[in-house]
Formats: C-alpha cells, structure tokens, sequence
C-alpha cells in the first residue's frame, strides 16, 4: 500500500514529496524524517488540524478546496515552517486544475525560497516545474531543467532521483528524437531498477513511478507537435502498461486511466486529419498532403499499439481486470486504424479518377465517374466522420 506523508512532517525534513498528476496522494521510499517533527513546539495543534484538512482535500483529488485551504493557510500562519510546503501544494493544485502557468509562477517562488535553506524542496519543485514545461509544450525546456536536477539528484528522493528522472529523460530525449540519448536513459533505469535498487522498492512505489514516468501532455495535440507526442508517447505507453501490470491500487488503476485517454486523444486527432473539419487542412497545406499526414499518424499509432500488444499475456485466465480493459481497447483501435487504411486506399484511386475527370472538364469533355466507385464498402463505417 501507498504509505503517504503530511505536508506537517515535510518541512521538518526539507523534504517535501512528489504527487502524480490525477492523484490525491504523495510517496517516498522511505522513512527519513525527525521523531520530533510532529510534536514540535513551534506548531500549534489548530495549525496541524488546518494542513490534515487541507491534505485530506487533496488526497481526495478535491482540488479546488484543497488549493483554496491552502491559501487560507498561508495567509493565516505567513511564518509557518510549512509555510513552503503549503506553497508547493497550491501550486501541484494549480497544476491539476488545468492552470500550468499559475503552477510554473508558484514553483518558481518555492524554489527561490528555499534552494539554501531547503534544497531537498526546491529539487521537486524544480522537478514538478519540467512537468509543466512539458504541458506547455516546451519540450526542450523540460529536459534542460531535468538535466540541470540531474547533477543534484542526490537531493530527490531515492525513487525520484535513480527512477523517476531517468525515465522523464528517457522520454523527452525520445520526444525530441534523440533516440540514443533516450536509450541511454533507459538503460539507466534499468540498471537502477535491477542493481542500485533490487529488493529495496515495493511493488507499489514501482507503479507509482511508472506512472510517474507515463504523465505526458495529449490534450493539445496540433499540427505542429504531433510528431514529437508520437515519438513520446511510445516511452511513456510502455511506462504505463508497466504500472498497469502491476495491478496496485490507486496507481494502476490511474495509469489505465490516463493510457487510455492518451489513446483517446491521440486517435481524436487522427480522425479529424484529411477532413473537412481538419485543423490541417486549415493550415494551409493541400487535402492531399493532409491526407497524407494522417496516413503517417494512423501509421505511428499502429506501431505503438502492436508494441504494446506484444505485452498481452497469453493466457486469458492469467489477465487482471485493468488488462481487460486494455486490450480490448487496443483491438477496437487496431481495427478503426485497419479501417482507416483500406479508406484511405480506395480514396487514392478515387482520387486518381477525379484529377482526370477534372482535366476532361475543363477542356469541355467531361466523362462521368460511375456512381459506385463513390459506394461504402460493405461493413465498414468511416471513422473520419463519426
């Protein structure tokens, strides 16, 4: 089980804990924090009663109410030791909220406050800062800001430091199209996961960095990144399933989740491409090219979904719950891209004919397409207009 820590102990310990974003609770490793902490003389019982309800927001995903407590905390206990703490906690909730600019100015305000005197908190806000480079789309600056932690790892938790960050960069080097620079990373994973930290993790705290290492940005999509959350989502899919695998709750169950609505979003923008409703078309780039582009998309979602497949077990009995769930959405995609496909192809040969007949036209001597090369195949819908 997830064993969490309150934002009262964090302070104490210049440490404060990583939450994965849709989650309602934070977790370490171990156990490194003072025996004094919660009974300190410096707290009041009033103050730690105000942070526990803040916390219990959170860990319930209440998010709204738990950033609006801790404001209220910070304006109430302004020399509060957890007054950083709380800051860093309003900004995880502005984050969750959909608010990564507001999350970004609040992280900055942590880190600056306490990279002397704490710099164990300043690490993850630094860490939690790449998260929302990465949803604004900055990919570069993720990785950069990732690097630069990475020559202070030491000051992360150990599952952050030798598990979460390699598989960050591993995905964002992948995103980039660094494809060697990835590889490196994940054999760096690897070898924390099956050497530095063999039998010293639960198989919990494993999901959750999985998990961890999934979170990528799919809700905004566009012309011009779709080639870089392509190559991204192929890393993180695998991270994923990974957590998926597992079967621990909650993480398992979120990364179902957010897999999922990767695949969603992910084939959303799949089925827009080459249509009259395609925001590239409206790029200014020809039907054609477009059509193309999507041809290209469907393609690399294809690839990802056969590699996933390929962790399907064999025995269906041996399936948890969550993988049922999975891969019959992996064969509901793979059936609506092969659909795609054979459209696609028979929209080329139409496409062919119609050039001719356009040529025909405009010397005068139209010859008429037959009706029935227009016809829908027998049982097949088309996903373009769904």
């Amino acid at each position: 089980m997830c064993k969490t820590f309150s934002i009262k102990l964090i302070f104490k310990i210049s440490l404060v804990l990583t939450s994965m974003q849709f989650l309602g609770c934070a977790s370490v490793n171990q156990k490194i924090w003072t025996s004094s902490s919660k009974n300190s003389a410096e707290v009041s019982e009033q103050e730690i009663g105000e942070i526990e309800s803040a916390e219990k927001l959170f860990a319930d995903a209440k998010y709204a109410e738990a950033k609006q407590k801790y404001i209220e905390f910070q304006k109430k206990y302004p020399q509060s030791i957890y007054l950083q703490s709380a800051r860093l906690a309003e900004g995880q909730c502005s984050e969750y909220l959909g608010n990564p600019e507001r999350a970004g100015e609040i992280y900055d305000g942590v880190i600056l406050n306490t990279q002397s005197a704490h710099p164990q908190i300043a690490a993850i806000a630094i860490f939690r800062k790449s998260f929302v480079y990465e949803i604004l789309g900055d990919d570069l600056k993720a990785l950069t800001t990732l690097l630069d932690l990475n020559v202070h790892q030491d000051q992360l938790p150990t599952e952050v430091g030798l598990i979460q960050l390699p598989g960050r960069m591993a995905m964002l080097y992948n995103k980039l199209g660094q494809l060697e620079e990835s590889e490196k990373y994940i054999q760096i994973l690897n070898q924390n996961l099956e050497v530095t930290l063999k039998g010293k993790i639960t198989k919990a705290q494993l999901a959750e960095s999985y998990l961890l290492m999934g979170s990528l940005s799919s809700k905004s999509i566009n012309e011009t990144n779709w080639t870089t959350f392509a190559r991204g989502f192929k890393v993180s899919s695998l991270f994923l399933i990974k957590s998926i695998e597992s079967n621990q709750s909650p993480w398992s169950d979120k990364a179902q989740e957010l897999l999922s609505q990767h695949m969603k979003n992910y084939w959303e923008w799949i089925r827009l491409a080459g249509s009259s409703k395609d925001p590239i078309s409206k790029s200014g780039i020809s039907l054609r090219e477009a059509i193309e582009n999507q041809k290209q998309m469907a393609h690399d979602f294809l690839e990802t979904l056969t590699i996933l497949d390929l962790r399907r077990p064999v025995e269906v009995g041996q399936w948890t719950n969550l993988q049922k769930k999975l891969f019959d959405q992996l064969d509901s995609y793979q059936k609506d891209v092969q659909i795609l496909f054979v459209q696609r192809s028979q929209l080329n040969e139409l496409s062919a004919e119609s050039l001719n007949a356009n040529s025909l036209k405009r010397s005068g001597k139209l010859v008429p397409v037959p009706e029935s090369k227009f016809a829908e195949p027998k049982g097949v819908s088309n996903p373009v207009t769904k």
